[in-house]
């Protein structure tokens, strides 16, 4: 196959017979590519998981003399950070600090200015004569490691990780934190794009000097792979909203425009009686199993709602006719509920057609969600991002009405939400009594790996 693959959102055709095996990932690291600058707290590329193991590429120069990062952690978190430089001969001597700032922690000299009532801990690396050599072989890329350390956080509350260098010396860097390996499905589809971004920072392949501007090295715009016409339905829907907005080529907003936000979907707060959709523009999905991860960011009143909605019958004409609605809800009345519902996503015309499940909802707490519908079985289950998945079902019932629609999100009224990391996969009938369990479901998806797209992604 030709041509370059959209790797922040795609979608595609294909049976598994024509798909080849998944080249194994061994990426040391999951990458962190922000647009945002980095150059001081209130710029600061954000790290929703900490403990989670990621690495941002980065360069130090006159204009960007500073890296940071910005986290949310518990007293008595164990802050793994660690520092390094691509093997290049101009850097073999290039020696950046880490600073860990934040409440609790002492005073520290350095050049770097703190926010109020902050202090931090110095990592320097001056010190260093014989990095750690170390080679990356899905990438096939060498860096030097000069320091590796794990910092105990003595308060609750913002902290901040910080790379500089103690007398302002310009070049590249990677700083990495968290050591818990933690790849999900979307990944495999990001392979060939990471492993590309990667290289070109540890300037594979090229000579002379970088011509980096100390922004993420190779920001490419996405693509995406059309359907091959052979076939009628799509089979895959991924969506990182990476870049805070909805594809046009993927996505039809019905009624308030949704927003940005930190590489996230955002809602839109609406107005009473209004409501706010983001479907598929392919109105083919039947079978399917989807993952997506999504936060409640403001509770909302009664009859407020924010919902995953699939198998919905929409067009521009004639506006959302209907389909199946998972609702998330939290009011400022302490309800915390998830419900399904058939009908139209508008606070009105809704039934719900499965008992209602009390779930401690909280605000600003990320979950993660998967729904599987499969001939007139829907079932679904929410669990806290970053936990293990639960192996049973919270709703799971049987409605015959909708057979095939779209997909998508919708939120009704004032609350505010963010979903985000959507992937979906159409799959075959399920065998009665099947649970389903993740690890079965997505054993054909994990041959969509790298190996696939590396392929046609050069």
């Amino acid at each position: 196959m030709g041509g370059r693959y959209k790797m922040r959102a795609i979608k595609t055709t294909f049976t598994t017979a024509a798909l080849v095996m998944l080249v194994p990932v061994s990426l040391a690291h999951r990458p962190m590519f922000s647009d945002r600058s980095g150059l001081g707290p209130d710029t600061a590329v954000p790290v929703s998981r900490p403990e989670v193991s990621q690495v941002i590429y980065r360069e130090l120069s006159a204009e960007t003399r500073q890296l940071w990062l910005s986290l949310d952690a518990d007293a008595g978190f164990g802050l793994y950070v660690q520092i390094g430089v691509p093997v290049l001969e101009r850097l073999r001597s290039f020696r950046p600090a880490v600073l860990v700032v934040g409440p609790g922690l002492g005073q520290v000299l350095s050049p770097v200015a703190l926010p109020e009532g902050t202090g931090g801990i110095d990592l320097r690396t001056d010190d260093v004569a014989n990095p750690r050599f170390f080679h990356e072989p899905f990438t096939n890329t060498d860096s030097w490691i000069l320091r590796s350390e794990t910092v105990t956080l003595p308060a609750a509350g913002r902290y901040y990780v910080v790379a500089y260098h103690p007398s302002g010396e310009g070049g590249k860097f990677w700083l990495a934190v968290g050591q818990k390996e933690d790849f999900g499905v979307l990944d495999f589809f990001r392979m060939g794009e990471w492993t590309r971004k990667i290289q070109a920072f540890h300037e594979v392949g090229r000579k002379g000097p970088s011509g980096s501007s100390g922004q993420d090295v190779i920001r490419s715009r996405p693509q995406t792979q059309r359907a091959s016409p052979a076939y009628s339905r799509p089979s895959v829907l991924l969506d990182d909203f990476e870049s805070g907005t909805a594809d046009d080529d993927l996505w039809a907003t019905f009624g308030n425009p949704w927003v940005g936000h930190d590489s996230v979907l955002e809602t839109a707060a609406a107005t009473p009686q209004e409501t706010t959709c983001l479907l598929s523009q392919d109105a083919g999905f039947a079978d399917f199993t989807a993952t997506f991860d999504m936060r409640i960011v403001t509770a909302g009143a009664d009859r407020d709602s924010r919902q995953f909605c699939f198998r919905m019958a929409a067009d521009k004409t004639q506006g959302i006719a209907g389909g199946y609605g998972l609702q998330f809800r939290l009011y400022d009345s302490a309800e915390r509920q998830l419900q399904l519902h058939r009908g139209v996503p508008l606070g009105r015309g809704f039934t719900r057609i499965a008992e209602v499940r009390p779930y401690p909802f909280e605000a600003g707490t990320w979950y993660t969600v998967r729904v599987q519908a499969v001939g007139p079985r829907i079932a679904a289950r929410v669990w806290p991002r970053g936990l293990d998945e639960p192996s049973a079902w919270d709703i799971d019932t049987t409605d015959p009405t909708y057979a095939m629609g779209r997909i998508g999100f919708c939120n009704y009224r004032h609350g505010v939400a963010q979903f985000d990391n959507l992937a979906v996969r159409a799959v075959g009938r399920l065998q009665p009594g099947d649970a389903g369990d993740g690890a079965a479901e997505l054993s054909d998806l994990a041959l969509l790996g790298w190996g696939w797209l590396g392929a046609g992604a050069q």
